[in-house]
């Protein structure tokens, strides 16, 4: 990902939040060929204090995300050893050239991502049973109780994956390139969307 100064973003913080908000990801790698294979996915993202760190903008913390895929899918195969990306993305939203205080200007887009990368170990037993179970109580609290037999039945017809985060790339790019002025119409603007998005991406612009 090119990451200019002005939009690179190193708070670990900022960083999980993103990560954890914005859950579905898109987890990419090659296959034996070289071709590239990409599935997005609900991925859960798990953090330890202390231990290790994540890339230049997580130190001292260590971050391992899972996620299973189908049985199926032909990456779930390609998967185990390889070197893994899984993309992040937060709130984004077009922003209108004529929406800048200055000019000329051009139209562009204002986004949130993070990219971590490492490489997948496929893992088996308990600890697939608890990622499975991990996922419904992060994303659907309130699902009811599954059966032992069905849950076992399910956990056959999937592959899960960790994935230790070698390194973590953030990316928010507010119009920080932008004069004060500019970035407070293109806030206001956000700010006036009906678009839950665009409003979330508002907020994100700093003054």
């Amino acid at each position: 990902m090119y990451l200019p100064a002005d939009f690179r973003e190193q708070d670990p913080e900022r960083l999980l939040s993103v990560m954890r908000g914005a859950p579905f990801a898109a987890v990419i790698c090659s296959d034996a060929q070289g071709e590239p294979l990409a599935t997005p996915v609900p991925v859960l993202t798990t953090v330890t204090r202390g231990e290790g760190r994540a890339g230049d903008g997580a130190a001292g913390v260590a971050v391992t995300l899972h996620w299973h895929l189908a049985r199926g899918n032909p990456q779930a195969e390609a998967l185990p050893g390889r070197s893994t990306l899984v993309v992040f993305q937060g709130p984004h939203a077009l922003v209108d050239a004529g929406w800048y205080v200055s000019a000329p200007q051009v139209g562009t887009w204002n986004y949130v991502t993070v990219q971590a990368r490492g490489q997948a170990e496929r893992v088996e037993g308990d600890e697939a049973r608890e990622v499975a179970r991990a996922l419904t109580r992060t994303l659907t609290p309130d699902a009811p109780g599954i059966p032992a037999e069905f849950e076992e039945r399910m956990l056959r017809g999937v592959v899960t994956f960790r994935l230790p985060v070698r390194s973590l790339d953030g990316k928010f790019k507010l119009s920080q390139n932008k004069g004060a002025a500019d970035r407070a119409a293109v806030r206001a603007h956000l700010q006036g969307s009906a678009r839950d998005e665009d409003r979330a991406l508002a907020a994100l612009i700093p003054d």
